[in-house]
């Protein structure tokens, strides 16, 4: 206790050291608690559906391209078809939509899918009439 009433003391006694010692705690705890959230919605918790543990992406390395790259659309059906290690096999695209249906159109990231990935993930796709995505 009396380690306290000394601790104390010397707070008080200096408050410029105090201010600035509680606000470097404040910072640091609000980050720490910051980080932690977003690491634990993003990389802790299991994807939002069954068997997310099994669910793998193929890519492949080209020498004169440094980032990997998705596998040939070409490529799909062989894959599916003679592929023994996967239950099954969907194949997505990376791509750029227009969103209309609101105030302005608006510019957004899509993916487009084969119906298999669904059947994959065991989900369904979201319905909006309301919204209508144009290349």
């Amino acid at each position: 206790m009396s380690d306290v009433r000394l601790a104390l003391r010397s707070l008080i006694r200096q408050p410029g050291f105090s201010l600035i010692a509680i606000l470097t705690l404040g910072l640091g705890i609000g980050a720490t608690t910051a980080i932690f959230t977003v690491v634990d919605a993003v990389i802790l918790q299991p994807l939002p559906y069954p068997y997310s543990d099994r669910v793998v992406v193929l890519q492949t390395n080209n020498p004169s391209y440094p980032n990997p790259i998705s596998l040939s659309v070409l490529n799909y059906p062989d894959l599916r078809d003679q592929t023994t290690s996967f239950n099954r096999v969907g194949v997505m695209r990376n791509l750029t939509m227009n969103l209309t249906g609101t105030d302005e159109p608006v510019r957004i990231p899509a993916k487009m899918l084969s119906a298999d990935v669904f059947d994959t993930l065991q989900v369904a796709p979201l319905k909006r009439p309301d919204l209508r995505c144009r290349r």
